[in-house]
């Protein structure tokens, strides 16, 4: 097992900025920076490497990636210290992959790609080096939205014609060798300067310090990837408004079979697997700056693969479907504004015998479910200001179980934030109430227990007002 730990000490005025970890090529972390707001603030967070544990072990260089600028004006500086602690028992990865390979820009100090709305709507490299006897893979990405997508979600849709701003929905599509690999509809991360800082401290916002990773299974590719021939991985973004930044880098991992010298299969089929998803956007009641708008989008997908074993051909199928819908709700000219959005996705992966539909090895199915729910209201131009946000992560994940067994799993990650500030007819700050409340629950239908976490808190000097933990749910 492998442990990392990530400190970081910033003093004087900055803004938040983004952070990477890297062992060899490999991005292991990707995190918001907290924002010092004054004086100085200090903060660390763990992240499990045992599932990487072959990169732990063949690779010798860490390095740290953390943009930064320094002037008269923004002072801090940013201390970040980066250990591994190393157990030589306990639990490991239950079949962990043979083989994993980094994707990355290759001579880019950041190794980031960057996607750039309205210019580069796509990145493409090529990968080899690919086990001949591959099995099972699987495809992580790693991606964060900045600059004029940074909160991309707040988006009016080009339906309202006095403030057309792209939209608030966002699609990335995985392609190899330019045939359809995947689709996900990204959540949107609130990052520790998103819409008041002193909202995120001293409890971050969902993801700031662990930048959500979208996985791929590539099994039905297994056949393809194991021909000794290098192969194009492309992640594109059919839709991002202009002068934004998508930075992201990725890492297939590849599973053998130690039975055969090689495998072989036929090419997999694709049905859904449309560059584009089409979107629907509406308009209701629109009067100058006043009106509904809405933003909907959908995609079903299935993707079929099939290679040769020792135990004989396994068929995968990989069956996705996904399903966006979004309104933003103006009025009084844009004093009052309420966002609702909510993502869906459900992946399903069947592993069986071909033409054997009564037999299924293993299914896994990987559901995650994001609300959010967002209220701003100016009273008059001295009086209040209301901002009240809710987030909310659902995860329920069967890994690797049968029908008639199924093994479930429940993550909860909710996180509901927001402020309220008067001001005087000069513009000076007369009151302000923040508050911050989270809430994560993880939960094992299985016998593998449960963990429930309660924290409330107000910003500094305030701080935590209550945590509580416990293992009933």
């Amino acid at each position: 097992m492998a442990v990392m730990n990530v400190s970081v000490l910033v003093k004087g005025v900055q803004f938040d900025r983004r952070m990477s970890v890297f062992i060899g090529d490999l991005e292991v972390s990707r995190s918001i920076t907290a924002e010092p707001l004054g004086t100085s603030v200090k903060y660390s967070f763990e992240r499990d490497l045992t599932p990487l544990a072959l990169a732990v072990r063949t690779n010798n260089e860490l390095s740290v990636y953390l943009e930064n600028v320094v002037d008269r004006t923004y002072t801090g500086i940013f201390y970040v210290t980066v250990s591994l602690l190393f157990y030589t028992g306990g639990a490991v990865p239950a079949s962990p992959p043979s083989a994993i390979l980094p994707w990355y820009s290759p001579g880019v100090l950041s190794r980031y790609f960057n996607i750039t709305g309205g210019a580069v709507l796509s990145a493409s490299s090529a990968l080899a080096g690919f086990p001949p006897n591959t099995v099972r893979a699987r495809f992580d990405l790693l991606m964060s939205l900045h600059a004029a997508d940074e909160f991309y979600q707040f988006n009016y849709p080009d339906s309202a014609t006095f403030q057309p701003e792209g939209g608030p929905f966002r699609e990335l599509v995985l392609q190899i060798d330019g045939i359809f690999a995947g689709s996900v509809f990204p959540a949107p991360v609130f990052y520790t300067g998103a819409v008041h800082p002193l909202m995120w401290s001293p409890l971050v916002g969902n993801g700031n310090f662990h930048i959500p990773v979208y996985s791929f299974d590539l099994s039905p590719f297994a056949a393809l990837l194991s021909d000794g021939s290098s192969h194009t991985f492309t992640v594109a973004i059919p839709k991002a408004v202009l002068n934004s930044n998508w930075y992201f880098t990725g890492s297939v991992h590849l599973w053998t079979d130690a039975g055969v010298a090689s495998t072989a299969g036929p090419a997999p089929t694709v049905t859904g697997g449309d560059l584009v998803t089409p979107i629907t956007e509406t308009a209701t009641g629109e009067s100058g700056t006043n009106g509904v708008f809405g933003t909907t989008a959908a995609r079903d997908y299935t993707i079929t693969g099939t290679v040769t074993t020792a135990a004989g051909a396994v068929e995968t199928v990989v069956t996705g479907s996904l399903a966006f819908d979004a309104t933003v709700t103006s009025a009084s000219n844009q004093w009052v504004q309420v966002w609702r959005q909510n993502i869906l996705s459900a992946i399903t992966v069947t592993r069986s015998v071909p033409g054997d539909t009564a037999t299924v090895a293993s299914m896994t199915v990987d559901q995650f479910i994001f609300p959010l729910f967002m209220n701003q209201t100016r009273l008059d131009a001295a009086g209040s200001v209301y901002f009240l946000t809710n987030n909310t992560f659902n995860f329920y994940q069967p890994m690797d179980a049968s029908p008639s067994a199924a093994t479930q799993t429940y993550l909860h990650n909710e996180r509901i934030a927001g402020f309220k500030e008067t001001y005087t007819a000069a513009g000076a700050l007369r009151s302000r109430t923040i508050y911050s409340n989270h809430m994560y629950e993880l939960d094992s239908t299985t016998g593998g227990g449960c963990y429930l976490r309660k924290v409330v808190a107000q910003p500094p000097p305030a701080g935590i007002q209550s945590d509580m933990v416990s293992t009933v749910c």
